[in-house]
């Protein structure tokens, strides 16, 4: 019965080992549906290594990042999960960017 239990906790703690390996990395996807290059977009992981993927005009850009994001930088602009952000790119383009698993920037809005 010992070695049954010994065996059992053995296999709890391979599983958990394996289930938090499996979290450290993760890929990301940023949905640029303007036509605005975004630049860079930063995934800011608490304790850990920041990931970041480079977002120029329309399209889906991926990238991987080991850790769990806590939030995301655009343009020295930081907003959390779920949480629309109009962010400025520069002095004439701003856009709407919301993190919900994918990062989506619409909205493209010309400031003059």
């Amino acid at each position: 019965m010992k070695k049954i239990t010994y065996f059992a906790a053995a296999m709890l703690l391979a599983a958990l080992v394996t289930i938090v390996f499996a979290k450290a990395n993760s890929t990301y996807s940023v949905d640029n549906e303007t036509t605005v290059t975004i630049g860079d977009v930063q995934f800011n992981v608490p304790g850990g290594t920041d990931g970041h993927i480079v977002v120029g005009g329309y399209g889906t850009y991926n990238g991987d990042v080991t850790g769990a994001v806590g939030s995301i930088t655009i343009n020295g602009q930081t907003f959390g999960y779920n949480t629309p952000t109009r962010v400025t790119i520069d002095e004439h383009n701003s856009v709407r960017a919301t993190w919900t698993g994918v990062i989506v920037v619409t909205d493209q809005n010309i400031v003059y």
